[in-house]
């Protein structure tokens, strides 16, 4: 089941990743992966909810090829362009949502998470415009 869940992210970062080897095109493709998954349901959600508290609990081990791909995305996003501590914030807010789709906490509304889409896409940018500007 986590391989699964790697899988269908990592299937859709490369599916979101339309402008590959621009600086930020990875952080954008993760931002967009995250706001607008192509493969999961919010049935899938549920069950995959219950799998990682299942797993976590019982055999965190488990957990062990998240871990991986995980510290394989930072690394991604920490060599795209973009000012490392920006990079980790988009991933903190991104990951952050994942986790309230994941487990039913409080998650946004269709209008306001475009809007957050938008702003998360706009700090990268900044981020980038900053950079190329030193």
């Amino acid at each position: 089941m986590v391989d699964k869940i790697i899988d269908e992210f990592d299937r859709d970062i490369e599916a979101h990743h339309a402008d590959r080897g621009e600086p930020g095109s990875f952080t954008r493709a993760y931002i967009r992966a995250t706001m607008s998954p192509i493969s999961s349901t919010p049935e899938r959600q549920d069950r995959l909810g219950a799998a990682l508290i299942a797993a976590a609990a019982g055999q965190p081990a488990l957990l062990a090829p998240l871990h991986a791909a995980a510290d394989r995305w930072q690394r991604r996003l920490e060599g795209d362009g973009l000012d490392p501590t920006v990079a980790t914030l988009l991933r903190l807010a991104c990951d952050g949502l994942w986790l309230c789709d994941l487990f039913g906490l409080a998650p946004p509304s269709a209008a306001l998470r475009a809007s957050l889409e938008d702003r998360l896409e706009l700090l990268a940018s900044q981020a980038l415009n900053e950079a190329a500007g030193r």
